[in-house]
């Protein structure tokens, strides 16, 4: 009866090693994956790099767009005061 009890009882600290270990590993693996790898980091400023090099040169071009639109304005108010004072 003893020896079925004990054989029992190993059984049982078997079984919580291999589940307390299997948490232990399950933690572990997940502690050290946190954060970025090197590889990912470099891949994601590659990406804002282009993408901001994108944004900027469209904000270039729309600066140059809006500099002559107001170029244009003072040259038609420019005529059009010319036009009234030859009027006169």
């Amino acid at each position: 009866m003893t020896y079925d009890l004990d054989k029992k009882m190993k059984k049982i600290k078997i079984a919580n090693r291999m589940v307390f270990s299997r948490k232990s590993s399950v933690v572990s693996s997940a502690a050290s994956r946190r954060g970025f790898t090197m590889v990912e980091m470099l891949v994601a400023i590659g990406i804002f790099s282009v993408v901001l090099s994108i944004a900027v040169g469209g904000f270039v071009s729309l600066l140059r767009s809006q500099r002559r639109a107001a170029s244009l304005v003072a040259v038609d108010n420019n005529l059009s005061l010319a036009l009234e004072q030859i009027a006169r």
